[in-house]
């Protein structure tokens, strides 16, 4: 499914790689200090603190379990597309796979393995060198083999 705007992109994204509420020990996102709170549809604790402007240690399981899919997708614009900067570019498969990375390890992973797959000497800022050389990269390569190289870099 091709999809044309960010919020298609975050819906399908969340509808199809992230569930519902869970509460594995295991995970490390799943805590807000030593206490077991979960996520839901991959949205942390600190996330969801930070969208509500809120302390994190307010954020209870009840307020993850009762997130709503819209508010997951206005954090996901939010914290994982607005805030790493990857607005600055034409939304395309391209820009997904940053924003993929962002929402599952974090902006400066994201905005690292962009500089390293761009050539920029990767310092986890989106500033002017890094803005051209990724503008240079997806207009110059086929879209299809840039995207290829990106999970190709990223297994």
């Amino acid at each position: 499914m091709v999809v044309k705007t960010v919020e298609e992109f975050f819906k399908l994204f969340i509808n199809t790689w992230e569930g519902g509420f869970q509460n594995d020990p295991a995970d490390s996102g799943n805590y807000v200090g030593s206490k077991l709170i979960g996520t839901k549809f991959g949205i942390t604790p600190r996330a969801l603190a930070v969208h509500r402007g809120v302390a994190i240690d307010t954020i209870t399981e009840k307020d993850i379990r009762e997130l709503r899919i819209d508010e997951a997708v206005e954090i996901g614009i939010a914290q994982y597309y607005k805030a790493p900067g990857f607005d600055k570019f034409k939304f395309s498969p391209f820009i997904q796979c940053w924003i993929d990375v962002a929402y599952m390890s974090g902006q400066g992973t994201a905005i690292k393995g962009m500089q390293r797959v761009c050539g920029v000497v990767p310092d986890g800022i989106l500033g002017p060198k890094t803005i051209e050389a990724v503008e240079n990269y997806a207009t110059t390569r086929n879209m299809k083999r840039a995207v290829d190289r990106f999970y190709r870099d990223w297994e």
